[in-house]
């Protein structure tokens, strides 16, 4: 694994930075993405509680910035529904996962295209479309395995 605490200690100092540019304020897309980036580091550290609770701040203020249907939201629930499955909290895993897929597909397109169709017709978000794809795979295996555990 990575030198992670440098990391966070480092996120941390840009977070303060940020917060101090826009007065204070964490309603911004800025504190948003540092707050994000510090919940990924802190769950790439196994410490599970702080990393799920800077990561929902990040989705509050991203979902009041940005609207509900922006991939930078869907982006924040991917990650927390990992930090859930990580705790072993399934229902609140299936659903960020499930929110965020929702939330890709509306704002990609639907996932049924092939990605050789995706390629000519939006260029910009082949790599995108992949991960979405990935992600669907992913929840459907999810789904698949914890239905003998909650279901």
């Amino acid at each position: 694994m990575g030198n992670y605490k440098s990391s966070i200690s480092l996120l941390e100092e840009s977070l303060k930075i940020k917060r101090e540019i826009f007065g204070g304020s964490n309603m911004n897309d800025e504190v948003a993405n540092a707050l994000h980036n510090l919940g990924l580091a802190r769950f790439l550290d196994n410490d599970f509680e702080r990393g799920q609770e800077v990561l929902e701040k990040a989705l509050s203020i991203r979902k009041d910035i940005l609207g509900q249907f922006h991939v930078d939201v869907a982006r924040t629930l991917d990650v927390l529904g990992k930090v859930y499955l990580a705790k072993n909290i399934f229902r609140l895993a299936l659903n960020s996962h499930m929110e965020a897929l929702e939330i890709k597909n509306k704002v990609l397109g639907n996932m049924s295209h092939s990605l050789g169709n995706a390629h000519f017709t939006k260029n910009s978000h082949i790599t995108n479309k992949g991960r979405c794809i990935f992600q669907q795979i992913f929840v459907t295996a999810f789904l698949t395995i914890m239905a003998t555990y909650i279901f």
